[in-house]
């Protein structure tokens, strides 16, 4: 009866460590969008995910078995597959979004002072992590406005959300943008470093639409100088 009690004693604690050495050689996969560029991907469960220049999506190996969760740097477009299951999360230093499918865009750059979570179908559910407040529930034509100072959000209804999103598509729309802001989406499209000649000039607004297929960093300089 010893015998057979060591021998259960060992392999437990064989399945233990086989467990544990399983799950450290099960890494998390990391997608990159460089500056200039832009990623497009299928993650395993077939939501198709678009990357904008300077961004990065990481998931674990497991990714749609027990959970569907991803960690978000930058920005990116969603067309989630619905699984109300097991549903989808989107979560950020600053913000996570539940998903049961749905599409939407999610920004939130290390560098920017917002987060900005648009929505085109469906319906999110979103969590602030940088203060204590009540799930925010987004409907299509809503985006969320998250400053990241105060940690306070703020609700934007009946909006041409497709704006937000048309950088998939290779344009660069900005509407009322402050030209500081302008600059940084510019940077990051076309992986150039812009300087402002005067502090006076970050308290102008720009308005203005632009094809990255037809117009180049040069154009789109040109017209801001303009």
């Amino acid at each position: 009866a010893a015998v057979v009690a060591l021998l259960g004693m060992v392999a437990y604690f064989s399945y233990r460590q086989g467990e544990s050495d399983i799950k450290n050689v099960l890494t998390d996969i990391e997608v990159q969008a460089p500056l200039g560029a832009q990623t497009r991907m299928r993650l395993p469960d077939s939501t198709w995910v678009v990357l904008n220049a300077g961004s990065r999506i990481i998931y674990g190996q497991n990714f749609g078995v027990d959970s569907r969760e991803v960690f978000l740097e930058g920005e990116g477009y969603f067309e989630v597959t619905p699984n109300a299951e097991n549903p989808f999360y989107v979560r950020s230093k600053s913000l996570q979004v539940r998903v049961v499918g749905t599409k939407f865009n999610f920004r939130d750059y290390p560098e920017d002072e917002q987060v900005l979570v648009s929505l085109l179908e469906g319906k999110l559910l979103l969590n602030n992590r940088l203060r204590k407040q009540a799930d925010c529930l987004l409907m299509p034509d809503e985006r969320i406005v998250l400053n990241k100072a105060d940690g306070m959000w703020k609700l934007e209804s009946n909006r041409q959300v497709t704006t937000d999103v048309a950088w998939k598509n290779g344009m660069l729309s900005f509407d009322e943008i402050l030209l500081p802001e302008v600059i940084k989406v510019l940077e990051r499209c076309y992986d150039v470093q812009i300087t402002l000649a005067t502090d006076s000039l970050a308290s102008y607004r720009f308005y203005g639409n632009f094809s990255r297929a037809e117009q180049g960093i040069k154009d789109i300089l040109e017209a801001l100088q303009a």
